[in-house]
């Protein structure tokens, strides 16, 4: 599994969103039900047609940083799944109990 990469920003905190216009994502009407690339949490043949989708996508990568940087929690980002463990992996950390200050074990 590879890092995403790092993504720019506007430098007011906020990630650049011009790498948007080059992805394939861009490109496709949505469908009836909403949106492909947010399929619902039991639409596993959505999840898996959107992942293979965003395999040949020339922003996969800042796609992917992005949406771990703007703690997405929903949807397909960079052809993984914010529900997903890689997701978690890679640091989408809106997924994971926060821990609170003071507890045991706490740094």
């Amino acid at each position: 599994m590879t890092s995403p990469t790092r993504i720019g920003g506007d430098g007011a905190g906020r990630p650049s969103l011009a790498w948007q216009e080059q992805g394939l994502c861009a490109t496709v009407p949505p469908d009836d039900d909403g949106d492909e690339f947010f399929p619902n949490l039991d639409d596993r043949a959505g999840r898996e047609s959107a992942r293979e989708f965003c395999g040949h996508c020339p922003v996969q990568q800042e796609c992917l940083a992005y949406g771990i940087a703007t703690r997405q929690q929903y949807g397909v980002w960079g052809g993984i799944t914010a529900s997903s463990k890689e997701w978690k992996l890679l640091g989408g950390s809106c997924f994971l109990p926060r821990r609170s200050r003071g507890t045991a074990g706490a740094a």
